[in-house]
């Protein structure tokens, strides 16, 4: 695997952290922030996502 897929492996370690992070938080909200929460960590998902299929595409190279 190149450098640079390292690289990006690590980031999306950190952003699948950040997202368990932002998990436990939910139910400490209200709940009328909580659809704002959920909207929050599928964007989260969506992100971990493409950089994971980047990754993927750097690694072939």
């Amino acid at each position: 695997m190149s450098e640079r897929a390292d690289v990006l492996q690590e980031g999306i370690w950190r952003l699948i952290e950040a997202a368990a992070t932002l998990s436990m938080y939910k139910f400490c909200l209200p709940d009328r922030l909580r659809a704002e929460h959920d909207e929050a960590e599928l964007l989260m998902i969506e992100l971990i996502d493409r950089f994971y299929r980047l990754r993927q595409k750097i690694a072939v190279e």
